[in-house]
């Protein structure tokens, strides 16, 4: 998980630099990105989406840290087994002809094919061409059962106590097809080795942690 948010860091970061119009973070959670790059963020607006409850938890949690509330944040309510991602958007704010970049961290693998393949075409028919996606995924293989990498039995066990399940994941090598299928083109692409070699081994290649050897994030773009 730390080398993922070191990921989702730098794209958040990079994105807000670069003037992107708006972000949104699909099941945000108590994600604090909105607040800790609030001076890069200039007038980028952050859409937090998550369920009313966690949001509601949220907000009392900054009250009583005494964090104040920026003014480019929006929290949007939403259940994403029922509720219309870009209407709920819309709704608080959301222009549809500004560029984007959409924040999917630690979701996807809870998710069905069909859940995951519905919220992609929204946001490439919904969002301009241009408009980023950044996404956290685990091989397709693990959800059959048909490989072990390195850490997934222990984190199968754990993911089984919490009552979760893994349902979605993309066959190892075909990030590519995958995205191009979808309408998306791929920007970049981190296996856990890459992640591994680019947030946790220092300047002297010592290898400090290891994670489990299923996980990848990606950043791709809606392609024109």
């Amino acid at each position: 998980m730390v080398a993922r948010t070191f990921f989702f860091d730098e794209v958040f970061g990079k994105t807000a630099e670069d003037e992107i119009a708006q972000i949104v973070i699909m099941g945000a959670g108590f994600d604090t990105r909105a607040y800790r790059f609030q001076d890069s963020l200039g007038d980028t607006v952050v859409y937090e989406l998550d369920l009313p409850e966690i949001q509601r938890i949220k907000v009392e949690r900054l009250k009583d840290m005494q964090i104040t509330h920026p003014g480019n944040i929006r929290y949007v309510p939403i259940d994403f087994t029922k509720d219309v991602l870009f209407e709920k958007l819309e709704e608080a704010g959301y222009s549809s002809s500004e560029r984007s970049l959409f924040l999917w961290e630690g979701v996807t693998e809870y998710l069905t094919d069909a859940a995951v393949d519905s919220t992609m075409r929204s946001i490439r028919d919904n969002a301009p061409p241009g408009s980023f996606l950044a996404f956290s995924y685990i091989y397709r293989s693990v959800v059959d059962g048909t490989r072990e990498y390195y850490g997934t039995k222990k984190i199968l066990k754990t993911v089984a106590g919490t009552g979760e399940l893994y349902r979605f994941g993309i066959p190892e090598g075909e990030i590519e097809t995958f995205l191009s299928d979808r309408g998306y083109r791929l920007v970049r692409h981190l296996t856990a080795e890459d992640l591994e070699g680019t947030y946790l081994t220092d300047d002297e290649g010592r290898l400090h942690e290891r994670i489990c050897g299923h996980n990848c994030v990606a950043l791709s773009q809606v392609a024109p």
